[in-house]
């Protein structure tokens, strides 16, 4: 069997205490394996945008509520005047990626002069799309809510490429709450706000994309890649600067090639397909994986099936042996 190209990490990582810790763990644990490598998103951003809901704390009005088990409570309709009134009062947002960011990239650039990452590692920036972001936004408030969010969060995109030179940087969006929106899944929490749904979701990923390279994560299980597949073809179609990276999701117990099959239909070109299909204590089912998918695409590198910032630590030791077996070297 054909070894992967390589191993791509998603974004956070399991034990990450800071950003140093989180870039020695995985240079160490996935040697001359990595074209990219993310700080790890330690301390609060583990759980991928819960921490965004704190950039809403001075405006508590427009947060969703959960209960104690993070599930979605009800809450009151507002009007639109209400809506109007609140917003218009909101201060200016602050995501704070562009802080988490540089700071992260400093350590970056000191790991890389001491030879711990390697020459021709990029410092890969996880950012969520704003879709993902409203879902901590109470119904009603979305639609105005979310420009707000976007300008910030598109200038914070801006300061970081300003301040972390091209050939060091690369941005990844994370296409996640999307999935279930199109699936009709874990509704009300990831109910359509926008009409048309598929439209506006890949306007939505265009506008954020159209200056950065670009990756996606999953926590959703998908019956197949047909969803995946159409919807990267439409990215790829639509999206004017070159695509680097795309990310899919391999459940456990999907090593049959029906699972594979949607690939087929979409034209990857040059940018690298990166397949979440290594499962920790698995070898032989990442193994198995790896064949159906090489039935159906020639070139792909391998991953994790979602980010390691959950993933017990003593997982991580089996995910670096086993990615590291079935994948090539490419630094």
């Amino acid at each position: 069997m054909t070894s992967a190209l390589g191993v791509h990490l998603v974004g956070s990582v399991c034990g990450a205490t800071s950003a140093e810790a989180s870039f020695r763990k995985c240079c160490q644990a996935f040697p001359s394996r990595l074209r990219r490598i993310p700080d790890g998103e330690p301390a609060n951003r583990q759980y991928f945008i819960r921490w965004q809901v704190d950039v809403f704390d001075h405006t508590p009005a427009v947060k969703r509520k959960y209960d104690a088990s993070y599930n979605t409570v009800p809450q009151p309709e507002v009007t639109a005047s209400e809506v109007k009134e609140i917003v218009n009062g909101m201060p200016p947002l602050k995501p704070g990626y562009a802080d988490a960011a540089l700071d992260s990239y400093l350590v970056f650039k000191k790991l890389r002069e001491e030879c711990i990452i390697p020459k021709g590692v990029r410092f890969q920036v996880s950012l969520p799309t704003t879709m993902a972001t409203m879902c901590l936004i109470r119904e009603g408030f979305q639609l105005a809510v979310e420009p707000c969010y976007e300008k910030e969060l598109l200038e914070e995109m801006k300061r970081i490429q300003e301040e972390i030179p091209n050939e060091d940087l690369a941005i990844q969006i994370d296409i996640a709450n999307e999935i279930p929106t199109l699936e009709e899944s874990y509704w009300p929490h990831f109910k359509p706000y926008f009409e048309p749904v598929w439209d506006g979701i890949l306007e939505r990923i265009v506008t954020q994309s159209e200056a950065v390279h670009m990756g996606n994560k999953h926590f959703l299980e998908p019956q197949d890649l047909g969803l995946l597949a159409k919807l990267s073809s439409a990215i790829l179609k639509n999206v004017k600067r070159a695509v680097e990276w795309i990310h899919m999701p391999v459940p456990k117990d999907r090593g049959d090639l029906e699972y594979f099959k949607p690939l087929e239909d979409v034209d990857f070109g040059s940018t690298e397909l990166y397949l979440g299909l290594v499962h920790a204590n698995d070898e032989e089912g990442s193994r198995k994986r790896m064949a159906s998918a090489s039935k159906v695409v020639e070139k792909y590198g391998i991953a994790t099936e979602c980010g390691m910032g959950r993933t017990p630590l003593e997982k991580f030791d089996s995910i670096s042996r086993i990615c590291t077996s079935l994948s090539s070297t490419v630094i």
